[in-house]
């Protein structure tokens, strides 16, 4: 399972073998696509998260935190995510 867990305390997990797609724009926006009994696109901003797409792409990483907008104590030059939002989709994927 892929946990998520959002700066306001909520979880959700998601099975590895329901995402269909990954897309990384730059190194500050990652997409994921999500079939399973519904269809979600998970959005994640942030900056330098080159290493979170490859890890993802393998399989190797268990939880991504969301930092949200009160973390200052967070160094500029190191990996974090800002937010992560999911979007639930009807119809055909947009990707």
């Amino acid at each position: 399972m892929l946990q998520l867990m959002f700066y306001d305390g909520r979880v959700v997990s998601y099975a590895f073998s329901d995402i269909r797609e990954m897309q990384k724009r730059d190194a500050g926006h990652i997409e994921l696509s999500i079939y399973g009994m519904e269809k979600y696109r998970l959005t994640i901003k942030g900056r330098h998260l080159n290493e979170l797409f490859d890890l993802l792409q393998l399989g190797r990483i268990r939880s991504m935190t969301e930092l949200g907008p009160r973390t200052f104590d967070h160094p500029e030059d190191s990996p974090a995510i800002d937010t992560i939002t999911i979007e639930t989709l009807t119809g055909p994927s947009s990707f």
